[in-house]
């Protein structure tokens, strides 16, 4: 048998992942946010974030800042060498996000004059209020739009 030794030394790539040129922003079934290196490159080197909403499109916005003290502030986790996140149950709740449906990666935008970074969720993942009247509790219950169109 004639074996050759693999010398990883020897080879002229320097990774086998390159980085990212588009920021992109993944949205976990467990409530987890992560950030690729390019979206960790914008929010740096803010170690909190803010979250709004605009519930009309659909868009995130996250805002970095370095003050912990400021309201309704997040912690970014660093994951690996690249990759940065945050679990954000109560965010996700709130914006009504389909987590049944699995996990969904987002492209991101660059707000200059905002200092955001700003992503689009599909409506196939935003819960929608149902139909008719209000229910009798004060929990509202909400549903896929598919569903209430299959009723309709």
């Amino acid at each position: 048998m004639n074996f050759q030794l693999f010398d990883p030394d020897e080879l002229q790539i320097k990774s086998l992942t390159p980085k990212p040129s588009v920021p992109r922003v993944t949205i976990s079934k467990l409530g987890r946010i992560q950030f690729n290196a390019k979206a960790g490159e914008l929010l740096s080197p803010a170690e909190y974030i803010q979250f709004l909403f605009d519930k009309s499109t659909n868009s995130v916005a996250v805002r970095p800042t370095t003050n912990q003290d400021e309201k309704a502030t997040y912690k970014i986790r660093a994951f690996g060498k690249h990759n940065s996140g945050l679990n954000c149950l109560a965010f996700l709740n709130y914006i009504h996000y389909d987590r049944s449906l699995g996990g969904s990666t987002h492209e991101a935008t660059w707000d200059d004059a905002g200092k955001m970074l700003i992503f689009t969720i599909p409506d196939k993942f935003i819960l929608k209020p149902p139909a008719g009247p209000p229910p009798v509790s004060d929990q509202q219950h909400y549903v896929r739009e598919e569903d209430t169109d299959a009723t309709a």
